[in-house]
């Protein structure tokens, strides 16, 4: 990759008022500051300060150096030429250095406005879903602490503008900025000291793969073939790849070569030059692509590969039932999406016949709610499974109340004289009573000859029943 040039457009840090040249050095780095030539005569003293109140080092005509004790372990002075260096700065070592001769006057023969930085923290390039005919492509920019959002409009392999984004961080000094150069997206974080990119070419954000379209559901095999038998000469390789970088398997005729990452769970047919992956994961996604290389390369099979996890499940419940049950509202839902859907009924039909779709979180996927001969269903489906919940319309609004009408207008009397000394089987017509009873009930026993049971049930049951039978006309 060619060098990348940066041009930086920044307002100077004034820390302090100050005419100093302004220097910027990374923390960790050492720092040297120079003046100019000076001579120093009988009498003259030499003297580096920090903000004119601390001093670093200072030296009288015909005296060794002087360095200061908070400095005496990492600075260093040149008694020639009078320059200072500060070894591994750190940030407390920001400030107004001055050189200064004094005599009989003061003359300051050096100033500088030193900032220590740290390093810029990395960046990273991403991009987001891409419109549906991959004209528009949205990118982010981002740092530890800062984000930009920007979109392109692209045609082919060329995007505009070519100019970029800038956002405001929280790191002082520093800017993030994203941009277009040379046919490649730039992400740019950086300070006066250091720069961090991540760059990536436009063609590999949103073209659409030429290969045939192909999804598989994870823990799956997948088999590749070529779309026409191949012919290999002497000489010829043929290999399939993955994203036109990583090779699969290389065959030259003899013994097929199977990348080490996928020796375990790929198969080569040398016969009929098919390729297949066991139980697939979905790093397993990407462009595969089958050729015969020779003089040059010739494509003989390509295929946009995508692994999808099974759908969840799903569960469709009645959210609301009108008064009068003409209006249901039912809830369609998975684990990270629902939909809410209501339905005008009359007796055991409803409408819409239509329904509605959910976005939800997971790539791919739908989550749908319609009508369908009779029934409400919702559906949860991508293109490699699908879960549904169906419900009958006529089981949507049942109350309660209404499974308990019937026992509401029956009414119980005493019990009447009845005989019971005989089995019902057993009595004759003149056994009946001469005027019926209101009502009539039944004490139901054992078949003559029979045994009552001698071990005890699990649910114990009544050792008597009640049959509500309707009550005869008076005369």
């Amino acid at each position: 990759m060619e060098p990348l040039v940066l041009l930086f457009s920044f307002s100077l840090l004034h820390l302090c008022d100050t005419q100093g040249t302004p220097v910027f050095v990374q923390t960790g780095k050492d720092l040297r500051l120079d003046v100019q030539k000076t001579v120093l005569k009988e009498g003259d003293d030499f003297t580096w300060s920090v903000n004119d109140s601390i001093n670093v080092v200072k030296l009288a005509y015909g005296d060794k150096p002087f360095i200061f004790p908070n400095y005496k372990s990492r600075a260093e002075f040149s008694a020639e030429n009078h320059f200072i260096l500060l070894k591994n700065v750190e940030k407390r070592d920001s400030g107004d250095y001055r050189a200064r001769v004094s005599s009989a006057s003061i003359s300051d023969v050096a100033e500088y406005s030193v900032t220590v930085l740290d390093p810029v923290s990395g960046v990273n390039l991403t991009v987001k879903p891409c419109s549906s005919n991959s004209t528009n492509v949205t990118v982010i920019c981002s740092t530890e602490d800062s984000l930009i959002n920007s979109t392109f409009t692209c045609d082919k392999q060329t995007c505009s503008p070519e100019g970029g984004e800038r956002a405001e961080i929280i790191t002082p000094g520093a800017s993030l900025d994203v941009y277009l150069k040379s046919g490649s997206v730039i992400c740019n974080h950086s300070n006066q000291v250091s720069s961090k990119t991540d760059t990536q070419k436009i063609e590999d954000f949103c073209i659409k793969p030429e290969g045939t379209p192909v999804c598989v559901q994870t823990g799956k095999d997948l088999r590749l073939d070529v779309q026409e038998p191949v012919v290999l000469k002497e000489g010829d390789d043929f290999i399939w790849k993955v994203n036109g970088t990583i090779n699969v398997v290389k065959f030259r005729g003899i013994e097929p070569a199977i990348s080490e990452s996928y020796k375990s769970r790929a198969e080569f047919s040398a016969e009929d030059h098919s390729l297949r992956l066991k139980n697939v994961e979905k790093r397993d996604s990407g462009d595969y692509r089958a050729l015969v290389s020779a003089d040059k390369d010739i494509t003989v099979a390509e295929y946009s590969v995508t692994v999808l996890d099974p759908v969840s499940g799903v569960k469709l419940t009645v959210k609301s039932c009108s008064s009068d049950s003409t209006n249901v509202t039912v809830i369609c839902s998975t684990e990270d999406s629902l939909i809410n859907s209501t339905f005008t009924c009359d007796n055991q039909t409803c409408s819409h016949e239509g329904g509605e779709r959910a976005e939800i979180i997971t790539p791919g996927a739908s989550l749908d709610v319609y009508l369908k001969s009779g029934s409400v269903i919702c559906n949860h489906s991508n293109q490699v499974s699908w879960t549904s919940d169906i419900q009958k319309i006529e089981d949507l609004c049942i109350k309660p109340e209404d499974k308990a009408e019937i026992m509401e207008n029956t009414e119980y009397e005493d019990p009447q004289d009845v005989n019971t000394d005989l089995h019902l089987k057993q009595r004759r017509p003149n056994d009946a009573p001469a005027v019926p009873p209101s009502s009539i009930y039944s004490m139901l026993t054992a078949p003559i000859g029979s045994e009552a049971p001698t071990e005890s049930r699990d649910n114990a049951q009544p050792e008597s029943m009640y049959a509500t039978v309707e009550k005869p006309a008076k005369t």
